[in-house]
């Protein structure tokens, strides 16, 4: 996956195919991007995320020597060159391009999730005419995935064409990586006519006679905290009479960043000093993006110190974050002698922390408490009255004797 806020990018170029036939070769020109402020020196290397597709790592070489330099906001061309042998494998071989940064960026790699379908060569092809064939609508491809938000669903239809002589059963089989689970997707077959009039029941496969077509529903239903960002799942057709063929297609999505964020506090109101002055604040990240959030609170009027435990967080996707706020007065002779307390309202503001984020809302409306500071206990007002005329009666004395 890769998240569009990265300070380095890396894109394929527009047109870009990703199927090579084997015992042919193939460049694959990918753009990298240094959207920092700053030089920076990266290592770039690709790695296979799974065992099968570990032969691309001797397959594959790059045009740039390691480590490249990019300048501030530079952007250049890297080409992999991909030499397949003519004994490779026909499937279809999951990578991810790589890049770190070291000296800028430690311990972060950025990366961009790749697949390579090898077909059989020409001479292959022409043996498997009566291969079956299928589509898939609508086309996606790298450059132009399809959008997809998160909790929604979004369907794919599968056409299918049985171009053997024998009657065959097709199965979809979304080949996923780990990340997908069945909670990211639901399979479904035509229904077909019971004897029963009026009655049909839903299939578990599509059976085709030959020569003719039919279609299979692929519906993609990303769970909602899906973490923002590119995916390519892969779907593969099985035929019955030839479970050992491998029909493979890549589906390019963009599961669009959510930015709902939910701010509660409790308790709502404290009095002061009765009761020390203590709140608490829940934020609630709603949304599939990590939010990096400073948090500050204040009054109109700047009568209290408002302190936050911790001033700063992190929420993941779907997670909840407490935060600690205590308040202390700050002008302590705007709290009333006597008579009615004095209600004072404060709100709790946001501010985006995260530099490279692309997003910048935050809920238009926030929680607001209030605190009630209480007046002083009459007994301290004529406590302080007898000390006054105390200090007085001593002054006196203190004269009368002198003179």
């Amino acid at each position: 996956m890769v998240v569009s806020s990265n300070p380095i990018f890396i894109e394929d170029r527009p047109g870009t195919k990703n199927e090579v036939r084997c015992g042919s070769t193939m460049n694959h020109p990918i753009l990298i991007r240094n959207r920092s402020n700053q030089k920076t020196k990266i290592e770039i290397w690709i790695d296979a995320t799974d065992s099968k597709s570990e032969p691309l790592l001797r397959w594959c070489n790059f045009s740039e020597q390691s480590p490249l330099t990019l300048d501030a906001s530079e952007v250049k061309e890297v080409m992999l060159k991909f030499k397949i042998p003519a004994s490779a494998i026909p499937d279809l071989y999951n990578y991810e391009i790589r890049v770190e940064a070291a000296a800028q960026y430690p311990g972060k790699i950025f990366r961009r999730p790749q697949q390579l379908k090898v077909s059989p060569s020409d001479q292959d092809a022409i043996l498997g005419r009566d291969e079956p064939r299928f589509s898939v609508q609508p086309i996606s491809i790298s450059t132009n995935p399809l959008p997809v938000e998160a909790g929604k669903q979004v369907e794919i239809k599968v056409a299918v064409e049985n171009r053997s002589r024998r009657v065959d059963r097709f199965y979809l089989c979304p080949e996923l990586t780990p990340v997908f689970t069945s909670e990211w997707y639901t399979v479904k077959y035509p229904e077909s006519d019971l004897d029963i009039p009026g009655i049909v029941k839903e299939t578990d496969g599509l059976e085709l006679n030959p020569g003719r077509s039919g279609e299979i529903t692929l519906i993609l239903h990303p769970p909602q905290y899906t973490t923002a960002g590119n995916y390519c799942p892969t779907i593969r057709l099985i035929s019955t009479n030839k479970e050992d063929l491998v029909l493979l297609d890549i589906i390019y999505l963009h599961i669009l960043p959510g930015e709902k964020l939910d701010v509660r506090m409790h308790p709502q109101e404290q009095k002061i000093p009765q009761q020390v002055g203590k709140f608490e604040i829940d934020l609630i990240n709603l949304g599939n993006i990590t939010r990096k959030l400073k948090i500050t609170a204040k009054d109109e009027e700047e009568i209290f110190s408002y302190f936050l435990q911790p001033p700063v967080v992190e929420i993941s996707p779907g997670k909840v974050k407490k935060v600690k706020l205590e308040a202390k007065p700050k002008k302590w002779w705007y709290r009333p002698w006597k008579g009615k307390a004095l209600s004072i309202p404060f709100y709790i503001e946001l501010e985006n922390t995260d530099s490279n984020t692309s997003f910048t809302l935050l809920p238009q409306q926030l929680p607001q408490g209030k605190l009630i500071w209480q007046s002083r206990d009459w007994r301290l007002l004529w406590l302080l009255l007898l000390l006054g005329l105390l200090g007085i009666s001593g002054i006196a004395f203190a004269i009368w004797m002198i003179f």
